[in-house]
């Protein structure tokens, strides 16, 4: 199995937050995510992709809030993935030619994750709900299977 390292970037927006996700090269939705390379620590490869990928720099917390697996390239790759909190988002990044990026409300950002990511999705929102203390029915439950 490849050990990678993912990160749900997110940013104050008043008294809540917003979320940013990425598209991929085939233009779907996900998370800054790379493999862990030599003696890089998790959280350094976060920030890492986090930079190449989505152009966004900050602080990432220490404790991995879940994970996902999924299969690439004929192997396995699990994915921890930790809270970012964003601290600059530059305009010139990397991989700008061919990724999107967009911030976006909790649910708006849940409604685009349709796969594997959505459980770990769905916790970093209920973390950071509690976090910013926000207590909204959001309709949730039963949904990424793909």
């Amino acid at each position: 199995m490849i050990s990678q390292a993912a990160c749900v970037p997110y940013r104050r927006a008043g008294d809540a937050y917003e979320i940013l996700l990425i598209t991929n090269r085939k233009g779907r939705w996900g998370l800054p995510k790379g493999i862990i390379d030599g003696d890089e620590t998790p959280q350094e490869t976060v920030a890492k992709e986090a930079l190449e990928e989505a152009g966004i720099a900050g602080t990432v917390e220490e404790e991995a809030i879940g994970a996902f697996v999924y299969a690439k390239w004929g192997e396995t790759l699990r994915a921890d993935v930790y809270l970012m909190e964003v601290v600059e988002t530059y305009a010139d990044f990397q991989e700008s030619t061919f990724r999107r990026r967009e911030w976006l409300r909790p649910e708006i950002a849940l409604a685009r994750i349709r796969n594997r990511m959505y459980a770990v999705l769905l916790r970093a929102v209920e973390i950071l709900d509690a976090r910013f203390g926000i207590e909204v029915a959001r309709e949730r439950r039963g949904r990424g299977a793909d």
